[in-house]
């Protein structure tokens, strides 16, 4: 059976990836990892020492042998990954943005089976809640990410009521969870009272959706990357 709490590797984003993966494996309740690009790669022997009895997922441009690997083909219609979750392109203008959100919904898009659409913000498709909606009266399989989502409704083209639309959507298959302070994607530390954290757990917890820790540690203490873990099982 899959578990349903996961750390991402990208909350210690930047270092060694074997370093990552041992610290993030010495929290306590810890045996799932999220695998993301941004880490330096390892020899594939360590890497599968390190990895050693831990369930894992992978995320956008995660390859064992580089740094990242380019996710999507240079006209932005074919992704190149077979990875569990993605994020969808940039686009210079939110009118591509939109127009290549209706050109996935119209079968265009040469997307992996399986493969989940993360929810964004700013110049990404899938960066309002228009596009989101379009995409889930579609049936477009999506990784929920509730810090992207408060993004969106701090810059007003989103309400707060999609994260409940989101939570009851048949095709959700991720939930990506870490704080911000409504300006940037700052994968800061999560707390109670952070945005769509309640509901998130409790989607999770009802609907056995994996969900995703990706708040950076690099600044937090033993005590204090434990406490974040801790916070996911609060009821």
């Amino acid at each position: 059976m899959e578990p349903n709490f996961y750390l991402a590797l990208s909350c210690l984003q930047g270092r060694p990836r074997g370093e990552a993966i041992r610290d993030l494996r010495a929290i306590e309740g810890v045996f799932a990892l999220q695998l993301t690009p941004g880490n330096t790669p390892i020899s594939p022997e360590l890497l599968a020492a390190a990895l050693a009895g831990v369930v894992t997922r992978t995320h956008h441009g995660y390859s064992e042998r580089a740094y990242r690997r380019q996710v999507w083909s240079d006209d932005r219609r074919t992704c190149l990954v077979g990875a569990d979750s993605v994020h969808p392109p940039r686009f210079e203008t939110r009118e591509d943005a939109r127009a290549w959100v209706g050109a996935l919904i119209g079968g265009e898009i040469d997307l992996p089976k399986g493969t989940a659409l993360e929810t964004m913000y700013g110049d990404y498709a899938l960066g309002t809640e228009e596009e989101i909606r379009l995409a889930m009266e579609a049936g477009v399989l999506l990784a929920v990410d509730i810090s992207h989502v408060y993004l969106q409704c701090v810059a007003g083209v989103a309400k707060p009521a999609l994260l409940k639309d989101l939570f009851g959507d048949s095709h959700v298959a991720e939930i990506h969870v870490s704080a911000n302070a409504g300006q940037a994607d700052s994968h800061q530390p999560i707390r109670r009272d952070t945005f769509g954290l309640e509901e998130a757990i409790r989607a999770s917890r009802e609907r056995s959706i994996p969900l995703i820790l990706e708040s950076y540690f690099h600044r937090l203490t033993e005590e204090e990357r434990a406490a974040q873990v801790a916070l996911l099982q609060w009821r």
